[in-house]
């Protein structure tokens, strides 16, 4: 695996150069720089952020919970460039939502909200019916008290999205079993009653048994725990702490810093103004060992993880409540020795909070979503922005794409397997395939006549692992001899 990935970092600066042949879009520095952009001065008490196509319209759209006016606030992108946005009201029923999810839970190809309120003590699901701001909304639990994190993962294998979260007054994790009806109902699972100041949750493949394993924050106890999921339809967990050195441990998330196949934890350490790493060592039982990314990070909160500069190691960005800082690490990588260069995007992002990292102007680098939220309630946070990755410039949607033929791949990044969508106006000969960095071709997915409609193919990236490794690739569609490119970023398979 790691000699594959030193290959592919030989690779990476190659890639580049044929990413800006194809797109004309490079920067002239080469140099990973951001533009802050204000999305909504008027409404900026911010505590949880997903960014998502709500509308499926090519175009990703924000949503966040407003905890002061008891708001999730949609902000739709208009597909501008540069963007511009309509704020619309989602819903004003619940009261100081928290944090946010979002995926398709019903399989109706709109995705859906899951969302968490400590001021009711409830976890409720918002159904998506149309993408046009109409949504449904249920009560999941109603008596999760102080209600905190959230996530969405089918934790019992049964091709149905469960939902995780934590409420930190009970001290509890618990996931809810999606029994698959049309409307959906749930089934409460203790995962653990022992989560003392439960905070945030992450779902992964840790020990990489094919069952997604449950990451939770203990800040009472300052405890980093992983329950591994042992399987079947009711699984059961076995806990490992992975950390308990960290004070106040708030969020925690998953990703392979260190390319070497085995998912790591993040985690912003409120009370030690740390962002770290648990880097997962391997072994029967696992063996974690502690990075620190950045200290002097007052009350950090939320930290993300993606490779912001496209040079094959993963970054990180993370949110200082405290001391009203966003920033991001550039992971520098000499032979496995592992060294972070840190660089501030804002000094002055007063209650600096929720933060998440996704293409949001679709140029195929990756921007920084930022909220702010002083607990205060007097308006005064700095206001719900976001910060425009510079590598890249042009938006390959508005350049490849033909909106008659409309071409999406999703998710992305992608791990296990991606959906690729388009929908033809007439009878056409259809071709499509998959290309490395290097413009090599790799694999023809189909190569027919095809009817003309709507068309979805699904491709399962695991059983191809000998051929995609994670990195950037690029998927041509040819519709009548005409090409359409789009990119295609695959990350560690779960």
């Amino acid at each position: 695996m790691k000699s594959i990935l030193i290959k592919f970092k030989l690779l990476i600066s190659t890639a580049v150069m044929f990413m800006a042949l194809i797109l004309n879009v490079h920067n002239a520095t080469g140099q990973t720089t951001f533009d802050q952009h204000e999305i909504d001065q008027e409404h900026t008490a911010v505590s949880g952020i997903t960014c998502i196509d709500y509308d499926m319209d090519d175009d990703i759209d924000i949503i966040a919970c407003h905890r002061v006016l008891n708001q999730v606030l949609l902000w739709e992108n208009n597909g501008d460039a540069p963007a511009t946005w309509t704020k619309k009201v989602v819903t004003n029923s619940i009261t100081r939502p928290l944090y946010i999810c979002s995926e398709d839970i019903n399989s109706d190809d709109f995705p859906d909200l899951i969302i968490s309120s400590g001021g009711s003590d409830a976890v409720y699901c918002l159904m998506n019916l149309d993408g046009d701001n109409n949504w449904e909304t249920f009560t999941i639990d109603a008596g999760f008290n102080n209600a905190h994190g959230v996530c969405i993962a089918d934790i019992n294998d049964d091709g149905f999205a469960d939902i995780v979260a934590t409420a930190a007054a009970d001290n509890t994790i618990a996931w809810w079993e999606n029994n698959g009806n049309n409307p959906e109902n749930w089934t409460k699972n203790i995962v653990s009653n022992q989560m003392y100041g439960a905070q945030t949750v992450a779902v992964a493949h840790i020990n990489n048994d094919n069952h997604l394993d449950i990451i939770g924050a203990s800040s009472d106890s300052n405890k980093v725990v992983v329950f591994f999921n042992n399987g079947g339809l009711s699984p059961t967990f076995t806990q490992q702490v992975a950390n308990q050195s960290l004070l106040l441990p708030h969020w925690v998330s998953v990703a392979d810093v260190d390319n070497d196949g085995n998912h790591d934890i993040l985690v912003a350490a409120c009370a030690s103004g740390k962002v770290a790493w648990l880097r997962n060592d391997g072994g029967n039982p696992i063996s974690w060992s502690q990075k620190i990314i950045g200290g002097n990070f007052g009350c950090a909160l939320t930290i993300e993880a993606a490779d912001l500069d496209m040079d094959g190691d993963m970054d990180v960005a993370a949110t200082a409540f405290g001391t009203n800082r966003v920033a991001w690490w550039e992971q520098e990588n000499q032979g496995g020795q592992i060294s972070w260069i840190q660089h501030t995007l804002s000094y002055n992002f007063k209650g600096a909070w929720p933060l998440v990292l996704t293409d949001m102007d679709a140029d195929t680098d990756t921007d920084i979503i930022a909220g702010g939220d002083l607990l205060n309630g007097l308006g005064n946070e700095s206001p719900l922005s976001w910060w425009e990755n510079k590598l890249f410039t042009t938006s390959v949607k508005k350049q490849d794409i033909n909106n008659q033929d409309q071409f999406q791949i999703v998710p992305q990044p992608a791990t296990n397997y991606v959906q690729i969508s388009y929908q033809l106006t007439n009878n056409s000969d259809v071709s499509v395939s998959i290309y490395d960095p290097l413009g090599k071709k790799i694999k023809t997915i189909i190569n027919e006549t095809q009817q003309k409609g709507k068309h979805k193919i699904e491709v399962d990236l695991s059983s191809l692992k000998y051929k995609f490794r994670p990195g950037i690739y690029f998927c041509k569609l040819v519709v009548n001899k005409k090409a359409y490119t789009n990119k295609l970023i695959i990350i560690d398979y779960l």
